[in-house]
């Protein structure tokens, strides 16, 4: 039987259609902010893939602890982890 887990996405799958698109499903989607976190595009994409010159979302501290960024949180089933590996790479990455 599989399990309930929370998962934080900050990038193109905070889009519910493209979410869906991908193949997920969830129980329940929560708007939530991050304290004294922002996002940088400072990830390589895999090689051969992705503009030259564009970096992969990535989540890092802020330099003084202020500000905030915007995520979802998605409650799903456990069984979508998988996916969820293959559609970012890991382990590969």
């Amino acid at each position: 039987m599989s399990e309930k887990i929370s998962v934080f996405v900050y990038n193109e799958l905070m889009n519910e259609d493209f979410f869906k698109e991908m193949g997920f499903d969830y129980i329940e989607k929560i708007t939530v902010t991050l304290s004294a976190q922002r996002l940088v595009f400072n990830r390589l994409p895999p090689e051969g893939t992705g503009a030259e010159g564009q970096g992969l979302p990535n989540i890092e501290p802020t330099p003084n602890n202020a500000g905030m960024m915007e995520g979802v949180l998605y409650e799903m089933q456990d069984t979508f982890l998988p996916r969820l590996d293959e559609f970012h790479g890991y382990p590969g990455e």
